[in-house]
C-alpha cells in the first residue's frame, strides 16, 4: 500500500473520530426528531483500477435510528458497481460490487445548528464481482470510514453530503443522501 493511501486513510479516520467524539460535547440548536428514519443515497464511486468508475443512477437504501441530535446508528447498502458495470466489457480484475453494513454516526453542529459536520465509523460485507455479468468472485468484511456535512431543513427532513472510504476494497465514494425522520 502506498504512503498516499495511508495518509488519506489516516486523515479520514481522524476526521471521523474527532466528529464522533466532539459531538458528545456539542449543544444542538435545531430540534431533530429522534428515533427511526429512512433514507436514500446516490453515490459516485472511484475504485483502484482506472477502468473502475461508477456512474449509476441507483438510489441506495438506508434505515437508521437517531439516538439523540448528536448520535445515530444506521444500516446501509451501497451499489459500488452500477447497473451497467461489466455489461459491455469483461473485467480481468475483481471489483467491489455491493456493500452492506452498519455504522455509528456523529454530528457536530456548525454555524446556526442547521449545518452539521458528520463522521461515520462502520463495518460491513463487500461482495466482489469479476467479468461480464458480474460473476461472483468473493465476499469480505471491511471497515467503512466517512466524513461530511449534513443540513437539517426541519425536524423531519435532512440531507447529507459525504465522502466514504471502503478500507479493504481501496474504494472511495462521494454520496448525496436524504433522510426522512419519524
Amino acid at each position: 500500500m502506498s504512503k498516499k493511501h495511508d495518509k488519506g486513510r489516516a486523515a479520514l479516520v481522524l476526521v471521523a473520530a474527532m466528529t464522533l467524539l466532539g459531538s458528545a460535547q456539542a449543544e444542538d440548536r435545531v430540534t431533530v426528531n429522534q428515533g427511526v428514519y429512512i433514507g436514500v443515497t446516490e453515490s459516485w464511486v472511484r475504485g483502484p483500477d482506472a477502468r473502475y468508475r461508477d456512474n449509476s443512477l441507483i438510489a441506495d437504501p438506508t434505515l437508521g435510528y437517531r439516538i439523540n441530535p448528536q448520535f445515530g446508528v444506521e444500516l446501509f447498502a451501497r451499489d459500488l458497481c452500477g447497473v451497467f458495470c461489466g455489461l459491455f466489457q469483461g473485467k480481468d480484475f475483481a471489483q467491489a460490487d455491493t456493500h452492506t453494513g452498519v455504522a455509528a454516526l456523529g454530528y457536530l453542529p456548525l454555524v446556526n445548528g442547521n449545518f452539521k459536520a458528520m463522521g461515520r465509523l462502520g463495518l460491513g460485507r463487500t461482495k466482489y464481482a469479476r467479468g461480464i455479468g458480474n460473476t461472483h468472485a468473493a465476499r469480505e468484511t471491511e471497515a467503512t470510514l466517512g466524513a461530511g456535512l449534513a443540513y437539517d431543513f426541519g425536524p423531519m427532513f435532512g440531507i447529507k453530503l459525504e465522502a466514504l472510504r471502503y478500507t479493504r476494497a481501496h474504494t472511495n465514494s462521494v454520496s448525496l443522501g436524504a433522510e426522512w425522520r419519524f
